[in-house]
C-alpha cells in the first residue's frame, strides 16, 4: 500500500527525500507482499554494503550518480538511468556525489 498522503498529486520524488548529514537517508513509500518501493538519499562515502534481494530490483537514480558493484561488474548510473538487478544477485551501492534513487523490489509470485 502506498502511503495515502502520496495519492492523487503530481510528484518529484528526488524531492519526497531530503539528504542527512548522520545516515543514509531512506524513506519508504509502499510495500506489500508484491512490491516494496524506497527512496533512498545519499551523501559522498555512504553506500550499501553487498547484499542481495529476494525479488528483482529496478534501480532509477533521480539525482546525481551513484558507484554500483553487480555480480562483480562496476557500473556508474545516472540522474535519468535505470539498472535492473536479478532476484539474488549480489550487489552493491556506494555514493562518489550526493545522489537520490528510487528502488523496487518485485518478489516473485508465491
Amino acid at each position: 500500500m502506498f502511503d495515502p498522503k502520496l495519492y492523487g498529486n503530481p510528484l518529484r520524488l528526488k524531492d519526497q527525500i531530503q539528504y542527512s548529514d548522520e545516515l543514509l537517508a531512506k524513506k519508504q513509500l509502499a510495500s506489500t507482499k508484491a512490491t516494496k518501493v524506497i527512496l533512498f538519499a545519499f551523501n559522498p562515502g555512504q553506500k550499501l554494503n553487498p547484499h542481495t534481494t529476494t525479488g528483482d530490483a529496478v534501480i532509477t537514480v533521480l539525482e546525481g550518480n551513484g558507484h554500483y558493484t553487480v555480480a562483480e561488474q562496476e557500473f556508474n548510473v545516472a540522474a535519468g538511468e535505470t539498472i535492473i538487478i536479478p532476484a539474488g544477485t549480489l550487489h552493491a551501492v556506494t555514493a562518489v556525489e550526493q545522489f537520490k534513487m528510487l528502488l523496487m523490489i518485485i518478489f516473485p509470485a508465491e
